[in-house]
C-alpha cells in the first residue's frame, strides 16, 4: 500500500519505483526496423477495370495512372496484372507479362470481370475453365497466383489483399544452403544436363543470395547463386527444370526464381623461375 497525494505530488516517486520492479529488463538489442509499405502497381491494358479495382479496394475514387508500363513496373515491389477474363488474354496482356518477368518482379494475376465469364455455368466449372485458359496463355508468369474477381459486383475483391499477404510470407521463406545443394545435386544426378561439344555443366556450389542491409525490400525475390564450371553450359530449359525442383521443396508463391551464375576462376599457368 502506498499513500499518495495528487494535489501535493506526494508518493508519486514511490509509485514509479514500485512499477519499475514489475517491468522486464530493457533489451540491449535494437528494435527491428519496420519495413516500408508495399508499393503495388496495378497493370493492364485499357478498360480491363484497373481503376474500378483500386477504388473497390480503397473504398474511394482516387488513382494514379501512367501510360508507360515500364515505369510502373520498375518502381513496384509487387505487380498485379489485371486481365479482362470475359475477353481473354490479348497480345497487350502478354507484352505486359513479359515486362514483369523481364524486371523479375513478384506478381499476382487478377482475373477481373469474372461475373461475365460463362455466367450460366456452375461456379466450380467456371473457375476450372478460367484457370486452364489463363495458365495456358500466361505461361511466362506461371509463378504468379491467379484469383478471379469482379470490381463491378464487388466479388472476391478483398482476396487480393489476402493473396498479396501470401506472397509476402513466401518471400520470408528460404532453403538452407545444405538443403539447396543436396536438392540440386540430386536433380543433376537424376537428370544430367545436356552436353555441348563434349562438355557438361557441373554445379560446384549453390547458395541463396543475401539481402543487402541497405536494401529496403518488403518482398525480396528468390535469387540463388550457382557456382559452375561454365555458365554458357546452363541452358534455359535446364534452368527451368532446376527451378521446378526448388519450387517443389519451397513453392515461393508469386515470386520469380532467379539464378545468378558465377563461373569457376581459371587457374593461371605458373611461370617457371
Amino acid at each position: 500500500t502506498i499513500g499518495v497525494s495528487a494535489v501535493h505530488g506526494r508518493g508519486i516517486n514511490d509509485i514509479v519505483r514500485a512499477a519499475e520492479r514489475h517491468l522486464p529488463e530493457p533489451s540491449e538489442q535494437r528494435p527491428e526496423k519496420p519495413r516500408r509499405p508495399i508499393q503495388l502497381a496495378m497493370l493492364g491494358r485499357p478498360n480491363v477495370g484497373k481503376s474500378s479495382l483500386i477504388n473497390a479496394l480503397l473504398g474511394d475514387e482516387r488513382t494514379i495512372v501512367s501510360d508507360v508500363a515500364g515505369t510502373s513496373i520498375r518502381r513496384a515491389d509487387l505487380c498485379a496484372l489485371v486481365i479482362d477474363c470475359s475477353v481473354g488474354v490479348t497480345s497487350q496482356d502478354r507484352k505486359i507479362a513479359r515486362l514483369i518477368r523481364k524486371e523479375k518482379k513478384p506478381c499476382v494475376v487478377v482475373l477481373n470481370k469474372y461475373d461475365l465469364f460463362h455466367p450460366g455455368a456452375a461456379k466450380t466449372d467456371r473457375l476450372e475453365m478460367l484457370r486452364e485458359e489463363m495458365l495456358e496463355d500466361l505461361q511466362i508468369l506461371d509463378y504468379a497466383p491467379m484469383l478471379a474477381a469482379s470490381a463491378l459486383k464487388g466479388q472476391f475483391v478483398k482476396r487480393i489483399f489476402m493473396t498479396i499477404d501470401e506472397v509476402r510470407k513466401a518471400s520470408a521463406q528460404g532453403l538452407t544452403t545444405g538443403r539447396l545443394n543436396t536438392l540440386l545435386q540430386q536433380a543433376l544426378q537424376r537428370n544430367p544436363p545436356p552436353a555441348r561439344k563434349g562438355k557438361r555443366l557441373k554445379l560446384l556450389y549453390a547458395t541463396m543470395a543475401k539481402i543487402r542491409e541497405d536494401e529496403d525490400l518488403p518482398i525480396p525475390v528468390a535469387e540463388f547463386i550457382l557456382f559452375v564450371n561454365r555458365g554458357a553450359l546452363l541452358e534455359n530449359s535446364y534452368a527451368r527444370s532446376l527451378e521446378g525442383k526448388i519450387r517443389a521443396a519451397c513453392p515461393y508463391v508469386g515470386l520469380p526464381v532467379n539464378f545468378a551464375i558465377r563461373e569457376r576462376e581459371k587457374r593461371k599457368d605458373r611461370k617457371r623461375g
